[in-house]
């Protein structure tokens, strides 16, 4: 647990997806940096994850929920769990992201040069050969809380034109590097305001305002195959459900307290998109 060899906590939140879950530990397991511990943290899955997963990894601690707790509560059952065992820093990441075996090497490298920072990953979609996410930007404009920076953009022609590690606004959750020291000053994912989407981007935003600031390893190369977005019946399903990534909770907050004043609007507008045909 030294500055040469920092402790990771890997926390995982999952949710019946077992074979996704498996094979995210497939690749992770064969990391080449071993001071690390797996932590899963299964929020009340139906197709025996957690029975699969301690029978092929004994090793993973697992941790459970009853199906209440969403990325942001699951994400800060583990974060405790790190806490109490005095890691020094956790890795937030999902279970849908496909590593390889320097990943984290990769990253505790350049956390070690950033020693007071948080770190993410360069997110690449399936093909490699472009962009899903290199931090974000915060963007009120389109009722999103942040802007996934080079999104769809070629990898090698955005490599070509930044420096390593690349400073960011803020970044994701998935493949995310943090010191446990920031969790104790700046606290834990808002789990209330919310409790799926956002929660990771509030957290780093909200942790920037404290001096802590976000890079992105560009070494650090995390490959995710992204879930569409669930369908929902209605407008107003897709206002009140918390895994819309319009869940109505989090688009009012987040403009209430971070959107400068000329967006606060906004906010009413997308409740008349939502309800104009009722």
């Amino acid at each position: 647990m030294t500055n040469r060899n920092p402790s990771v906590c890997v926390v995982v939140p999952v949710h019946n997806r077992a074979k996704t879950t498996l094979r995210f530990l497939r690749y992770f397991t064969k990391s080449s940096y071993k001071n690390y511990k797996i932590v899963i943290v299964d929020d009340g899955s139906t197709d025996d994850t957690s029975k699969l997963v301690k029978a092929k990894y004994p090793q993973v601690v697992m941790l459970k929920g009853k199906g209440d707790l969403w990325w942001a509560g699951a994400t800060n059952r583990g974060v405790r769990y790190a806490l109490r065992n005095k890691f020094t820093h956790v890795l937030t990441i999902n279970d849908d992201a496909i590593v390889d075996k320097n990943y984290l090497r990769t990253l505790v490298d350049c956390a070690k040069k950033k020693p007071n920072a948080i770190i993410g990953s360069l997110i690449l979609q399936e093909n490699k050969k472009k962009i899903w996410a290199l931090g974000l930007t915060l963007d009120f404009s389109k009722f999103y809380f942040g802007r996934l920076n080079f999104y769809n953009k070629s990898t090698k022609s955005v490599l070509k034109k930044i420096k390593n590690p690349y400073h960011v606004n803020s970044l994701t959750g998935d493949g995310t590097l943090i010191p446990t020291e920031i969790f104790k000053t700046v606290g834990l994912y808002d789990e209330k305001n919310f409790p799926q989407y956002v929660s990771d981007v509030e957290f780093t935003v909200r942790a920037g305002k404290r001096g802590f600031s976000s890079f992105v390893c560009l070494g650090a190369r995390l490959i995710n195959i992204r879930p569409t977005n669930p369908a929902f019946k209605n407008k107003s399903a897709y206002f009140l459900n918390k895994k819309s990534t319009f869940y109505w909770k989090t688009i009012l907050y987040s403009y209430l307290v971070y959107a400068p004043l000329k967006y606060k609007l906004n906010f009413f507008k997308l409740i008349y998109f939502v309800l104009r045909d009722y």
